[in-house]
């Protein structure tokens, strides 16, 4: 009941709830498609109510791709692509997209591994370039990588003192 009291002990009045408005019709912008000569499928969509452009490049390649002896090497790799590049260290690439209005990331799931850079439209080109860069020309640094792994080595191990997740392990088997 003090749940719904007001500061000053009066039961407060439940707002009404405004109706539903009408349908307003929505259609995806039609979507271009184009294979490269190297066989990268570039699909392409534009939307004008907002200047902003999100480059996803996708690589069929996530933790079922995994060794059964290097579980997490997905997730793993992902990480370590934005630590650094042939030119660039993290900072820096960073610091890129953040000047272009916008954030670089990657991340593995089941099926595939996705890097991505959002940032405003008139940097579409170069955010383009990062996300190749940080995809084609990562150092993966020594230093990162010891980070990396103790980081994963704390999280299992706090994973292992958590209950929910040995029901949900044992639930799985």
């Amino acid at each position: 009941k003090a749940f719904f009291m007001s500061y000053c002990g009066a039961p407060s009045a439940q707002p009404e709830r405004p109706s539903v408005g009408p349908e307003r019709p929505f259609q995806l912008a039609p979507r271009q498609e184009r294979t490269l000569p190297n066989g990268l499928r570039v699909i392409v969509t534009r939307q004008t109510a907002v200047p902003k452009v999100s480059v996803l490049l996708s690589v069929l390649s996530g933790y079922s791709s995994d060794p059964a002896d290097q579980t997490g090497l997905a997730a793993m790799t992902a990480d370590l692509i934005q630590e650094g590049t042939k030119t660039k260290n993290s900072r820096q690439i960073r610091r890129d997209a953040f000047g272009m209005g916008g954030s670089i990331t990657a991340a593995a799931s089941q099926d595939f591994t996705t890097v991505s850079a959002r940032g405003l439209a008139e940097f579409a080109p170069r955010l383009i370039d990062l996300v190749a860069d940080v995809a084609m020309n990562p150092t993966l640094p020594a230093d990162e990588i010891a980070i990396l792994k103790q980081q994963r080595l704390q999280g299992v191990m706090q994973q292992k003192a958590s209950p929910q997740f040995l029901a949900n392990r044992e639930f799985r088997k």
